[in-house]
């Protein structure tokens, strides 16, 4: 090989080396406008913070779950009939919110909420809310089919009802009282129950609160509409053993409202009382100690014709000014109540809070007393 050979081949291989380093300082050093210039422009914070949105979506869906705030609502189970509806269940019911009103047709504490509950059917169904009756009867003719769909119809009732009739959605509440209401959330939760009768406006602004929570608008339809003192509060005195075991009864939760006391031998069943005519007498009288304005009691008879009973009160005849709408005058002056088929009937009215005794004497062991209802 020559000189001039070797020189160009010498070259040659400094040119090819020199071109790899420059290649790899490419490769490995990129230029400054791809790596150093959005330094001072951009902190460092938005690049780690650039996956935030992504994380962060979760948040909104997890929101609009609430958390558990109340026991789950047990299932309607042993209902005998459902009315005004197929049957429902509290699983089917899912995404609505659930009022259940535990009554029964003969309670008058119980028909003195319809009127609300009529009012937020009216407002509220087409925003959600589903109201069931659960018609867990206190008394045998309660039991009767016929008698419900009556009683419904009379008392303008247009939701679902359950019969109740063997007391098993009673029971699977725990419940006690006619009447209560429960109100359930979207995902079946008891978020709210009041006993007895009142509470209408916080009701409906759970009711209000529960729907919102599900999404309805609301401003359009305002909160109340019903005028309370045509529902006052009343008082049941309730005269069956399943109540209390004596012969001496108090109101039922132990307000002095008013007591029952019975004389000539009486039959006490788990859900009246009834005269024992093999008791040794001929004559009965049941006797109230009345510390309120009115007193109505729920009673039937037993025979073809009616029972008539005599009532006085403080030991005279009823002044006419107090008499209840269903008690009358003899011709020598007394005061009775006829009895028949079994209903509520009014026997005294405009009274005051002083303490009287109401007495009421029947020479018919055909009646059967049922309970005594007492308010303003």
């Amino acid at each position: 090989m020559t000189d001039r050979t070797r020189w160009l081949s010498l070259a040659g291989a400094v040119a090819a080396i020199a071109a790899i380093i420059a290649v790899i300082f490419v490769v490995v050093q990129p230029p400054q406008s791809a790596s150093v210039a959005p330094v001072p422009d951009e902190p460092t914070a938005p690049q780690v913070a650039a996956p935030a949105p992504v994380t962060a979506t979760p948040a909104p869906q997890a929101a609009a779950t609430p958390e558990p705030s109340g026991p789950l609502a047990p299932e309607f189970v042993r209902v005998t009939q459902w009315l005004n509806s197929p049957a429902l269940s509290l699983a089917e019911l899912r995404g609505r919110v659930v009022l259940i009103d535990m009554w029964t047709f003969g309670c008058y504490n119980c028909r003195n909420t319809l009127p609300y509950l009529r009012d937020w059917h009216a407002k509220y169904a087409s925003e959600g809310l589903q109201i069931v009756g659960v018609h867990t009867p206190e008394f045998e003719f309660e039991q009767v089919e016929a008698n419900v769909r009556e009683a419904m119809i009379r008392l303008n009732v247009t939701w679902p009802v359950a019969m109740d009739n063997d007391w098993g959605t009673w029971r699977a509440y725990k419940n006690r009282y006619w009447p209560r209401k429960y109100l359930v959330d979207q995902q079946g939760q008891i978020r709210y129950d009041v006993i007895g009768e009142g509470s209408y406006e916080e009701m409906e602004r759970r009711i209000r609160e529960l729907l919102t929570e599900g999404g309805a608008s609301l401003d359009h339809i305002p909160l109340g509409g019903v005028d309370e003192e045509a529902a006052p509060a009343q008082t049941a005195l309730f005269t069956g053993d399943s109540w209390d075991e004596g012969r001496f009864l108090a109101v039922e939760g132990g307000a002095e409202a008013a007591r029952l006391g019975l004389r000539g031998g009486w039959v006490v069943e788990s859900d009246r009382v009834q005269p024992d005519p093999n008791g040794g007498s001929s004559s009965w009288d049941a006797t109230v100690l009345v510390t309120s304005g009115m007193a109505n009691l729920a009673a039937g008879a037993n025979l073809a014709s009616p029972v008539l009973v005599k009532v006085t009160l403080d030991g005279a005849p009823v002044p006419e000014a107090l008499r209840g709408a269903h008690v009358f005058a003899g011709y020598d002056g007394a005061t009775f109540v006829s009895i028949g088929d079994f209903g509520t009937y009014g026997l005294l009215r405009n009274g005051d809070a002083a303490p009287r005794e109401l007495r009421l004497q029947t020479d018919d062991p055909g009646l059967s007393l049922y309970t005594f209802v007492f308010g303003a």
